[in-house]
């Protein structure tokens, strides 16, 4: 079984798609107050733990030298934290880090599918199949905050 983010999950698996997942660029809260203030242009930290937050980095920003690089989701909400600039987030992540504010709100286009996964093998072991059910049900408990219609002060 897996659990994966994809608006095309791999042919070779079968599954249910149990959420929706937003993403949105953030930034410290002091960062991106300055920002504002200043009217200056934002700076982004570079990231590569995942293919999708990495390419809209590049399709979002207007550079290809960052602020900040980092291959580590742990280390991006780090730099973020600090006010080396702001990058893109998945809302759950985002929003429950309390000095962490969206930049603007989550666009369509950057929606993930949450899947859960399994082989075509599977598909008859009852176990398998009890889990994955219950497995969908607890990530479709939680799609409110996963598509970022419920976060800390909103």
């Amino acid at each position: 079984m897996a659990i994966r983010l994809s608006n095309a999950p791999p042919d070779t698996l079968i599954g249910k798609r149990a959420a929706t997942v937003a993403s949105t660029v953030y930034g410290g809260a002091d960062y991106l107050y300055k920002l504002r203030a200043e009217k200056s242009d934002l700076k982004w930290v570079g990231v590569s733990c995942c293919g999708f937050h990495e390419n809209w980095t590049k399709e979002t920003s207007d550079s290809e030298k960052y602020a900040f690089n980092s291959d580590e989701a742990l280390l991006t909400i780090s730099a973020l934290r600090e006010g080396l600039g702001v990058s893109y987030l998945a809302c759950h992540i985002g929003d429950n880090e309390p000095t962490l504010r969206r930049y603007c709100e989550p666009e369509s286009r950057f929606d993930l599918g949450m899947w859960v996964l399994i082989h075509p093998e599977s598909r008859g072991n009852i176990r398998v199949m009890t889990f994955r059910d219950f497995m969908v049900r607890e990530i479709q408990a939680q799609q409110h905050q996963l598509a970022g219609l419920h976060f800390p002060g909103g």
